[in-house]
């Protein structure tokens, strides 16, 4: 009667090959899943940027509604850069005005982000900078979206088009490289 072959085990070949296979199968899942929460917290950041430029546009509707006499001439001046307080609610408060924006805010976002500033006799207005949590923030290491709002001018004759106002916010990419830009375009009646 034969016996069977006692069991020696895995070679020490055997074992490196599982363990390779199983680094490559946990180091795949890592990056799926790395790439997977970037572009999960890309998505939220141009979500809140998008929410930041639709109440933009709101308070800009809300002006022309609430105040039609004067919002041509306040804004629709040609080449106005400004941002506007989302709080305001009535043409007689001290908010219900613009704050002008003389800087380039793609120059001020860079600017900010390495502690500079990109051009002092034009500084970028902080009151149009938002927080991770869209809130007004004049803390310069809490200020993540850079709002503006342009004014284009008009094609044709004067006062037979409307003001287009190029409402954007602008924030740093995650992990660096190019700024994002959010930008709508609103033409007033």
């Amino acid at each position: 009667m034969k016996l069977p072959k006692p069991n020696h085990g895995d070679t020490i070949i055997e074992v490196m090959i599982a363990l390779a296979i199983a680094a490559f199968a946990i180091g795949s899942a890592y990056a799926v899943a790395s790439r997977a929460l970037n572009e999960a917290i890309s998505a939220r950041e141009r979500n809140q940027a998008l929410n930041i430029v639709e109440s933009q546009i709101a308070a800009l509707k809300l002006r022309n509604k609430l105040d039609p006499a004067n919002f041509d001439s306040t804004f629709a001046a040609s080449n106005m850069n400004f941002c506007l307080d989302e709080s305001a609610s009535d043409p007689a408060n001290g908010n219900w005005g613009h704050y002008d924006n003389n800087a380039s805010p793609l120059d001020t976002l860079v600017a900010a982000t390495s502690g500079g500033s990109p051009n002092s006799s034009k500084p970028y207005n902080y009151e149009c900078a938002r927080n991770d949590s869209g809130q007004t923030d004049s803390s310069p290491s809490n200020q993540k979206y850079f709002i503006n709002i342009a004014t284009t001018t008009p094609n044709g004759p004067s006062g037979t088009n409307p003001t287009v106002y190029a409402v954007s916010a602008r924030w740093n990419n995650l992990g660096g490289g190019p700024v994002n830009i959010a930008q709508v375009y609103y033409r007033a009646k």
